[in-house]
């Protein structure tokens, strides 16, 4: 069985991501910024060989 990688990411909410971006980027900027950042991560992820596919899952506990 291949190893397996775990991304851990916040659930992209305004106010509660890339908060010391907030006063530059504006809140739903900094979010969408966020949320870019994770599906980049998330395909770079996709090209390693040798690990299982990441599948992200949105999880929110508030």
């Amino acid at each position: 069985m291949p190893d397996a990688l775990i991304l851990f990411t916040r659930y992209p909410t305004e106010n509660f991501v890339k908060t010391r971006l907030i006063p530059v980027l504006g809140a739903q900027k900094a979010t969408r910024f966020h949320s870019c950042l994770v599906q980049q991560t998330v395909r770079t992820l996709q090209q390693l060989r040798g690990w299982r596919p990441v599948i992200p899952a949105t999880v929110r506990f508030f």
